[in-house]
């Protein structure tokens, strides 16, 4: 059924996208037509020259027209159209090309899944087509190659993406990107002590970055960094982050404010784990088996060899010890010794210059010397790269975040950063923790915050999924907390222990014994009688006839193992038998009480027999034994694991389910 329709270009709707607005009476009239509806719904848009396939906005536009975006008003050649149902294959193969390299999109697949449905529902072979990256605020172009068909559906498929560089060039600079984004996956973890060779930052691809596992960290800790000399110190910085994200515009805390109080050539950080910053952060990871900080050490004008040291802060006590015995040098400051002040001061006012900030240099102050005017208390230094660095962080200002439109001014850089570009400014990326996608992370709400979650991922956690092991639906931010149910549960099984046969070679789980010997259905059934036995006489002759036979004839099982059987041992003279089984045997039973043991005495706590067994369930042991002896499940749940399923590859199927490696 086609329908003819009037086309309007509507401002409103994205400018880079297939999806249109048609009106009501559409949907109506193809509901009454159809009676299994596609989906998504898909129709062919024919000017009389093309056909152009769209997907649906919504039903809303005016009676007798379609709204439709810029870039299918730029495909239609006429003012009216033919529509009708379309009937698409769905994208189980799509070969794109990029127009250009685009730096910021390190994974395609992640990438177009999270920017392609929101647009587009079909693609066509050999059009481009075109997607506004509002984060990195450029229009990315990519073209179709190839498909399965030549226009497919984008939406609710699994596909299999193949990617082309458009020339050498860009395949190269995509492999320089590949190894910066596999250094940020394989980060190395920060040692008490580094030797860090550096090169300026705007010459590596590759940052030296760090992971702290804060799990670790029993109390609080400082990264030092320690340089050979002072002009070095000014050269290097230390930038630490809640994510590996870390950058000049996205730190919790950083060392290029301290160039002004340089002591020793050493900058620190010191890391409260007890702050409320690190606490939530832990809070937010609480299902997670590590939770990191991420460091990077990086230089700025010139090469560089520093140390980088994780120290534990200690706690220092009161200096009084010397304070009595120390004064302070008038014209440099230092404290002597009060008995050598007077020859130390002489000294220094003689060959030492003072400079109106207050520093202290030998004979005159050096030419590169400078001072901030504007600073309060005023700011000096001996270095031009400190200059550089006091005026691009202190005075370029005021410092306001390009991303937003309503973000307010701050004196300082290091105060924009730390006051709402590490926290609440939306264009921050961040990797979400559920779908793993790196994205802004949207203005926060109220929820949000209470949920310690931003924006997208309290979005993304409300999406529901399905638990792999009792198919219920939750959503994804529960469903780590549902797990961990599971686990709890699988904890009690793997340490609940199991009720064996009191048979000695028999494997078989006994779960409720309908004998009081405690043995299993096979092994007793020799052993069953209807006869009353208040005393346990008849039970106690039985047990003992069934011990004669077995040691003097044997089972005669070419599988049998059992010590006490003649068939797997040395038959002993039936004096010798008769003491074996009076003296060692029936002893061995504690449960119920036998004549001779009530007479003589147990020599056990529990019920030991040994019986030979049956050839499945002597497989059965082999199997349990072969499972137990690999050393990654323990013999419990070998034996539960036997127990509920014969077979070796179901067995093994039940242990990687249930059991919990001992490995």
């Amino acid at each position: 059924m086609s329908v003819q329709l009037s086309v309007q270009l509507l401002e409103g709707l994205p400018k880079n996208s297939d999806k249109c607005l048609f009106p009501p009476s559409l949907l109506q009239s193809t509901i009454d037509n159809v009676t299994d509806l596609p989906h998504p719904l898909v129709f062919n848009l024919s000017d009389g020259v093309s056909i152009t396939a769209v997907g649906v906005k919504e039903f809303t536009a005016e009676e007798g027209t379609i709204e439709v975006p810029q870039y299918i008003f730029d495909s239609i050649k006429n003012e009216i159209v033919s529509i009708e149902l379309a009937d698409l294959p769905k994208a189980t193969f799509l070969q794109l090309k990029p127009a250009q390299f685009y730096p910021h999109i390190t994974n395609w697949k992640y990438y177009l899944e999270s920017q392609l449905s929101q647009n587009y529902t079909t693609l066509t072979k050999g059009k481009p087509f075109f997607i506004d990256d509002r984060v990195a605020k450029t229009l990315v172009e990519v073209n179709v190659e190839d498909a399965n068909a030549p226009t497919v559906i984008v939406v609710d498929t699994d596909t299999i993406l193949d990617v082309l560089p458009l020339n050498d060039i860009m395949a190269a600079q995509q492999l320089s990107q590949n190894d910066a984004t596999s250094a940020l996956e394989n980060i190395p973890e920060l040692s008490n002590s580094e030797v860090l060779e550096l090169v300026p930052f705007n010459q590596s691809a590759v940052p030296k970055i760090f992971k702290i596992d804060l799990r670790k960290a029993q109390s609080s800790f400082s990264l030092v960094l320690r340089s050979e000399n002072e002009d070095e110190a000014y050269n290097v910085d230390l930038l630490v982050a809640l994510d590996k994200f870390v950058k000049l515009d996205n730190f919790a805390f950083e060392t290029m404010s301290q160039d002004s109080v340089v002591a020793n050539t050493d900058k620190a950080v010191e890391i409260d784990v007890r702050s409320d910053m690190i606490v939530n952060h832990l809070e937010k990871y609480k299902e997670e088996d590590s939770c990191y900080l991420y460091a990077v050490v990086f230089a700025w004008d010139h090469n560089a060899k520093v140390r980088l040291e994780k120290k534990p802060i200690v706690q220092k006590a009161e200096e009084v010890k010397n304070s009595t015995m120390e004064a302070p040098c008038s014209h440099c400051g230092k404290r002597i010794e009060k008995a050598k002040l007077p020859l130390h001061e002489a000294f220094c006012i003689r060959n030492n210059v003072k400079c109106s900030c207050g520093l202290v240099f030998n004979k005159e102050v050096p030419a590169n010397h400078w001072h901030c005017d504007v600073c309060v208390p005023p700011v000096a230094g001996n270095s031009t790269l400190f200059k550089f660095k006091h005026d691009r962080l202190q005075h370029s200002g005021p410092y306001k975040c390009e991303e937003c439109d309503n973000s307010p001014e701050y004196s300082d850089f290091v105060l924009l950063v730390r006051d709402h570009k590490l926290t609440s400014c939306p264009a921050k990326l961040h990797e979400c923790m559920f779908c793993h996608l790196i994205l802004p992370q949207e203005e926060e709400t109220y929820e949000d915050r209470f949920t310690n979650l931003t924006h997208h991922e309290n979005q993304c956690g409300n999406k529901t999924t399905e638990c792999f092991e009792c198919h219920r639906v939750f959503k994804r931010k529960d469903l780590k907390s549902h797990m961990r149910m599971h686990y709890m549960d699988k904890v009690e099984l793997n340490t609940e222990s199991v009720g064996l046969c009191a048979n000695v070679n028999c494997v078989n789980i006994v779960e409720d014994a309908t004998n009081e010997l405690g043995l299993c259905d096979i092994c007793y059934g020799p052993l069953f009688a209807t006869v009353l036995d208040p005393t346990h006489i008849k039970l106690q002759n039985r047990i003992e006839r069934r011990y004669m036979l077995q040691l003097t004839k044997g089972c005669g099982n070419s599988w049998c193992q059992n010590s006490h059987c003649a068939t797997a041992s040395k038959p002993l003279p039936i004096k010798d038998l008769l003491n074996l089984i009076q003296q060692e045997l029936l002893p061995l039973i504690v449960k119920p009480e036998l004549p001779i043991t009530k007479k003589n005495g147990a020599k056990s706590s529990r019920n030991e027999l040994y019986f030979c067994i049956s050839e499945s369930v002597h497989n059965k042991k082999a199997l349990v034994e072969h499972l137990a002896e690999e050393g990654h499940y323990s013999r419990n749940m070998a034996l539960k694991a036997v127990h509920k399923l014969r077979n070796e590859d179901s067995a093994r199927e039940w242990l990687a389910r249930n059991a919990i490696s001992v490995s």
